[in-house]
């Protein structure tokens, strides 16, 4: 069985009051919620589906945020929290001779 660990960037932005949207700098990955704890929750899920994705089609893993869409640099104020976040992947190789 193979594992590996990744660290990646989640930043929780507020829109409005109840409004809240969670992206994946690394991945480019965004989704929102009614609270921070719900956009947290759904950053997690959605993160999991685009890496599950990218590996079934082989895709690339990695596609950050571009600069003008990244909330540290375009909106700092609206920032309410970041994230740290760690992955782990496993994956299970079989070599085989025909």
């Amino acid at each position: 069985m193979f594992t590996d660990t990744f660290s990646l960037t989640g930043v929780i932005v507020k829109e409005a009051d109840d409004v809240y949207v969670a992206v994946c700098l690394e991945l480019d990955v965004a989704t929102q919620g009614r609270t921070m704890k719900e956009a947290k929750r759904k950053l997690l899920e959605a993160i999991t589906l685009d890496l599950e994705g990218a590996l079934a089609t082989r895709a690339p893993l990695w596609h950050p945020v571009p600069p003008d869409d990244n909330p540290l640099l375009t909106c700092p104020e609206k920032v309410a929290a970041t994230l740290p976040i760690k992955v782990t992947m496993q994956a299970k190789v079989l070599a085989r001779a025909y």
